[in-house]
């Protein structure tokens, strides 16, 4: 989960739900705004959770962080219409789509990445970041979550603990 993606959607009048590998996560991601959650032991029981959580009707927007094999999982807890945003790939870069179900509920999947726009697509997605989320942090209505602050010396460090699965928001590497 992402803790950023939380506070925008709250902002943006969603109410996110989320899932995490840990209740702990989960708890701290309500603080954030998570309107509901839950721990992730099993793929394939995350679109049944989120079917339950939302009485059958699925959601309208997914973020999908990871790929892989959660992109099915994400397809089936998409709502008729819903739209898959597909940010990460964590998880793997391959997948197996079920296009009856994407076809079926007539979804939209789409896949994003800064780091591959052309620079006029950089630039105007800039411009958009500065007019819509930069006044909620200006504000308040927005706060970025560090988790941890490293000074550049213990970069290594710093690594093993992203590596751990055990961060909650952003690490940080100081640089003196």
């Amino acid at each position: 989960m992402r803790t950023g993606y939380l506070a925008l959607a709250r902002a943006a009048g969603a109410l996110p739900l989320g899932d995490a590998r840990t209740a702990a996560k989960i708890e701290r991601a309500r603080s954030l705004g998570l309107a509901d959650g839950f721990v992730v032991d099993d793929i394939g029981a995350l679109a049944q959770r989120v079917t339950e959580r939302t009485n059958g009707a699925g959601v309208e927007i997914v973020l999908d962080l990871v790929g892989g094999e959660y992109l099915a999982a994400s397809i089936a807890a998409a709502a008729p219409k819903g739209r898959i945003i597909l940010i990460g790939t964590m998880g793997g870069r391959d997948a197996s789509l079920p296009l009856g179900v994407i076809l079926g509920k007539r979804l939209t999947l789409r896949g994003t990445m800064l780091r591959a726009r052309p620079l006029e697509e950089k630039i105007i997605a800039t411009r958009a970041f500065a007019a819509q989320v930069v006044p909620l942090l200006a504000n308040g209505a927005v706060r970025p979550v560090v988790d941890r602050v490293f000074p550049l010396d213990q970069i290594g460090d710093a690594h093993r603990y992203l590596e751990s699965n055990a961060t909650f928001g952003k690490v940080v590497i100081e640089i003196a």
